[in-house]
């Protein structure tokens, strides 16, 4: 499990990308904020309030990135019925990323674990949120905090 402030380790996984399928790696992020949000369940409705707080994320710079933690929804043909999403969705079927991370020590349903990188790629924050516009509005002010303010790790 990684630790505020250190150095997030790369990782080359199946992504979703509008729609196609393509490879992800932590490098072509680089330079950049970057949010992974670890969701428990990635349905219509959670990708819907996920793509419009994308928005927001890339207005101040950052990117957004979703791991969908049930591993029994990876498959291509699942993501069907969510082909308006524009967030890369990472496939860790095997729970590597999530190792990583650190998102798959304490699952709480409902609810998503967040952990932001800074351009450098070191990890800044970590927050645990439900999927709401309460949650996400948590997430947004600490983004702009870190980014504004230089908090320390």
């Amino acid at each position: 499990m990684s630790r505020l402030g250190d150095k997030a380790r790369t990782y080359r996984l199946p992504t979703i990308i509008n729609g196609a399928l393509t490879y992800k790696t932590l490098e072509l992020d680089r330079g950049r904020w970057v949010a992974v949000c670890f969701v428990p369940k990635l349905g219509v409705i959670e990708a819907d309030l996920l793509d419009r707080y994308a928005t927001d994320v890339e207005l101040l710079g950052a990117t957004l990135v979703l791991v969908s933690m049930d591993a029994g929804r990876w498959p291509r043909d699942s993501f069907a019925s969510l082909p308006h999403v524009r967030i890369p969705v990472v496939g860790d079927p095997l729970g590597r990323l999530q190792r990583l991370f650190g998102g798959a020590t304490a699952r709480s349903w409902g609810r998503a674990r967040t952990f932001l990188l800074d351009p450098d790629g070191h990890f800044r924050f970590h927050l645990m949120h439900s999927l709401s516009e309460r949650g996400m509005g948590v997430f947004m002010e600490l983004l702009r905090t870190y980014q504004d303010e230089e908090v320390p790790a």
